[in-house]
């Protein structure tokens, strides 16, 4: 009965290898993302994160279309991020910044950004771990749902 169910195993293993070959022949797109427009976060509380977004990462709220679902959006650099009230959708809090999803932010003095987020109050729900090594020196800070942010001179 042994041998019956590892032949059937290595059919199954063989099978599962071809599917992983197919899937990963070259694809050629028909369209280019020219850019990104904006980065959209879940969060639980607007008004808390809205804190967040413009007090600690310094971006300026701009306003926006009014849908069925409270929200607020904000400008930065390049980019948007817009706020959407909801269940998030963030990594767990003993997850270090380094190996989460993040979103990366560079700025032109490192060291007075490094300043500004170790003063603020963390009554606010900021987090802040800083790393150096190899890399620039970066902080990974989080917004009060978890959301991971690295910002640096990279």
């Amino acid at each position: 009965m042994s041998t019956l169910f590892s032949e059937k195993m290595d059919v199954a293993d063989s099978a599962t290898e071809e599917k992983k070959e197919a899937s990963m022949t070259e694809v050629t797109l028909d369209f280019a993302i020219s850019s990104v427009n904006h980065i959209a976060f879940i969060v639980s509380d607007v008004g808390n994160s809205a804190y967040f977004y413009s007090d600690v990462l310094g971006l300026q709220q701009v306003k926006r279309p009014n849908f069925d679902r409270h929200g607020a959006w904000f400008t930065g650099g390049n980019l948007e991020i817009h706020l959407i009230l909801g269940n998030p959708c963030a990594p767990d809090a003993s997850v270090k910044g380094s190996e989460a999803n993040v979103t990366c932010f560079k700025v032109a003095d490192f060291n007075a950004t490094k300043d500004k987020l170790a003063a603020i109050d963390s009554e606010h729900g900021i987090h802040l771990e800083f790393e150096e090594g190899e890399e620039d020196s970066v902080a990974y800070v989080r917004d009060p749902d978890g959301y991971v942010f690295k910002i640096g001179e990279l």
